[in-house]
């Protein structure tokens, strides 16, 4: 036998003991305060706690006592009732915590006391799975921040079932159940508190006191189910018409019909619960139109949603699908499904028939604010998937492609983070009328690889890094790529081949790829015309001594090259940037969101645009270098926001600039040059102020990059209406 194995039998057998004696304390029958000490010891060592680490502290016996019960004066350990009962004698307090930090108190009963647990001068506590009875009041908590008060059983305490004290910020009331205490809830002096997700049971004195608290987390994960709402549920969406009022300054906007499952996936509408995500979908009361909301933990399931439903985890990173390598995490053959807010990992690896996170075969399906690794495929969509919108996910170290369409047309694919993929954005065969904006591109393999398609629209990416920006294939023509980043890709910025034509490609950023672009002699567009301009090429090396119209023969610069960058035999960019171009929201005004740019060799930061403040727009310059003395700027500013009858102004901190305008029919250009702070040994920004004289606040009828924007946002509004509560909407 080795040493180890030895060592190993005897380490156990020693334990074995240790627990067996341990088990034979009998329970402290009115022994006064066990204290778990700051140097991890047991006061008394023969109270019934055992521990073995000095973290974990667990009952092994039933505590009763007649002063108070357990104080901990220990931070950063977790104390498991195991399922024993701390009992009192009508006073002191069953579990004692002052000024500790991260203690996690858990599965045990708590009665009899003046406080069944109480902290004050504490930060970072776990209050969870503890039935809390009997008391004068449950939980009391004073002074204190960030406190999680999660799935106790809260009930028949003569004062409080909960009370917060002049409580600090951070601290959430989730999936308690509070019923029959004198009041169920109090805030006396405390705000900022998140209360969703719990079952309040009383006819009366549900809350008492507070300040502004938020009572509900959103639309359509719903907040609290009262007993004593009276309001009616018309849609059948599980969520009350109307708020529940608890004073002027506090509504729980979304009331729950239904008393919150202890279950982990909840029907919203039914009220119903579920071990699994799985089991949910396949419930015959889960209708189309049902909402599924997924509490945080790890799900190892292959899901199949056929069902028009919207499902969403509680949190993206801690709401997670597992494959285990089998397969694809989430199939959707239903339209209309909505999937947000999981990390969604470890499909399978099956190259022959390719294995995804999320492989979606139909239409109108929204998949938002996910999480995706270490999958084959991040997202697929598969043979004639349209109308999809593919939005805000983070899709990171998966072996194949970030987002793969095949013969997938009329899609939207916006505001994700791609990053460490083997490919990024793979648009094949007679993929066709696709919108792609907003995109951040990292550290990817192939980029954007289009196959055999035709009319898309790649709109804002973001690329850089590892193997090529932007691919397009065989006869893949008339699509519109526009607002890209696309840098240090090991390959290319952007291949066009397989006779793709008729693609307009413009306010790209290419920098940094081996080669900027590769193609096939096809004819392409490669800017926007004067004076919006082409694309930025990192390697171009004409200068920006002229400015105007079709051709640079005007005397001062506009921010555009005076020479063309060549594409191919056929293709030219003919306004090449002499900057990097970013685009920034200039506000939202009548439900509409607005984009402007800049071009810039200054780095742009912290731009706000608010017409309704004496009308201007300001941002805060830096140069990127202390060479780098001349700074420049060309500002293309909507002109259904801001527009001039007499001149603009324009400030550099305080000191007026002379400046240039140009115009198109939805924009003005206004180009300015400034001495660089940093080219004077300074650091700080400086600020750049522009001011207008007439605000006009419609619609815009043909604003090329707010149109794009705005026909994704009002695709996903379009969508969510089908849930959306109009009226009581916070």
């Amino acid at each position: 036998m080795s040493k180890r194995l030895v060592l190993t039998v005897i380490l156990i057998a020693v334990l074995i003991g240790m627990s067996s004696l341990s088990f034979k304390v009998q329970k402290v029958e009115a022994s006064g305060t066990i204290y778990i000490r700051a140097d991890g010891s047991i006061d008394p060592p023969t109270a019934p706690i055992f521990s073995i680490d000095n973290v974990t502290y667990t009952l092994i016996g039933n505590v009763t006592s007649d002063a108070d019960g357990i104080a901990v004066e220990r931070d950063n350990v977790v104390v498991d009732g195991a399922g024993y009962t701390v009992t009192g004698g009508g006073s002191g307090s069953g579990i004692t915590l002052t000024g500790r930090s991260n203690v996690m108190v858990g599965n045990m009963t708590i009665e009899n006391w003046a406080n069944g647990i109480f902290l004050s001068n504490s930060d970072g506590h776990v209050l969870i799975d503890n039935e809390i009875r009997n008391n004068n009041r449950g939980i009391h908590i004073k002074w204190s921040a960030n406190i999680i008060i999660e799935r106790n059983n809260v009930t028949n305490n003569k004062e409080f079932g909960i009370v917060l004290w002049e409580c600090e910020i951070g601290n959430i009331v989730l999936y308690n159940l509070v019923s029959n205490n004198a009041c169920n809830i109090g805030l006396t002096e405390t705000s900022g508190v998140v209360i969703y997700h719990n079952n309040f049971f009383k006819e009366n004195a549900q809350v008492y006191g507070g300040l502004l608290n938020k009572w509900d987390n959103g639309y359509p994960s719903g907040g609290n189910f009262w007993s004593d709402y009276t309001g009616i549920d018309a849609d059948g969406d599980g969520i009350g018409d109307t708020p529940y009022v608890i004073d002027t300054d506090n509504q729980d906007h979304y009331p729950l019909m239904h008393p919150w499952s202890s279950l982990p996936v909840h029907n919203i509408n039914t009220g119903l619960g579920y071990v699994t995500i799985q089991e949910a979908i396949d419930a015959p009361e889960t209708l189309d139109g049902h909402t599924i909301f997924v509490e945080a933990g790890t799900y190892y399931e292959n899901v199949q949603v056929n069902k028009a439903l919207l499902l969403f985890g509680e949190s993206g990173e801690a709401t997670i699908i597992d494959a285990r390598q089998i397969g694809t995490v989430i199939t959707i053959t239903a339209s209309g499904v909505l999937i947000g807010n999981f990390t969604i990992r470890n499909s399978g690896f099956d190259y022959v028939s390719p294995q995804s996170g999320i492989r979606v075969h139909s239409s109108n399906c929204n998949i938002t604010d996910n999480k995706m690794a270490n999958n084959m495929n991040g997202i697929q969509l598969d043979y004639y998937s349209s109308n999809n919108i593919v939005s805000g996910n983070n899709i990171d170290a998966n072996n194949g492609n970030a987002i793969w369409l095949l013969r997938s047309s009329n899609n939207i694919i916006s505001g994700n983070n791609i990053t460490n993929n083997y490919g990024s954005i793979n648009l094949n065969v007679f993929s066709s009328d696709n919108i792609i904006f907003g995109n951040n591109i990292t550290n990817n393999g192939q980029g954007i690889h289009i196959s055999e398609s035709s009319n898309n629209t790649i709109f804002v990416n973001r690329a850089t890094n590892n193997y090529g920006g932007i691919w397009l294939r065989y006869s893949s023509s008339n699509n519109t790529i526009s607002g890209n980043n696309i840098t240090n890709n090991n390959y290319c910025g952007i291949w066009v081949d397989g006779h793709s034509s008729n693609n307009t490609i413009y306010h790209n950023n290419f920098i940094n790829n081996p080669d900027q672009v590769l193609t096939d002699e096809s004819v392409n567009f490669w800017d926007d015309g004067h004076p919006s301009g082409g694309n930025y090429w990192s390697n171009y090396t004409g200068t920006d001594l002229y400015s105007g119209s079709y051709i640079q023969n005007e005397t001062g610069s506009d921010g555009i090259g005076d020479t063309e960058y060549a594409i191919d035999g056929n293709s030219a960019d003919h306004y090449p940037l002499m900057a990097p171009i970013d685009f920034f929201d200039a506000g939202t005004w009548k439900g509409i969101t607005y984009y402007g740019d800049i071009v810039s060799n200054s780095t742009v930061s912290h731009f706000y645009f608010n017409p309704d403040e004496g009308a201007f727009a300001s941002f805060w310059v830096k140069g990127e270098t202390e060479t780098e003395a001349l700074g420049f700027c060309r500002v293309a500013i909507p002109k259904d926001l801001l527009w001039v009858e007499d001149g603009w102004t324009v400030l550099y901190g305080s000191y007026p600039l002379s400046y240039k305008t140009y115009s198109d029919e939805n924009y003005t250009y206004l180009y300015f040059t400034y001495t660089n702070p940093s080219s004077n040994g300074f650091t700080s920004f400086t600020t750049v102020t522009i001011n207008g004289t007439h605000v006009i606040l419609e619609f815009p009828s043909s604003l090329i990059l707010p149109l794009f924007m705005i026909v994704t946002l009002l695709a996903v509004i379009a969508y969510r209406k089908k849930y959306a509560k109009i009226s009581g909407s916070p």
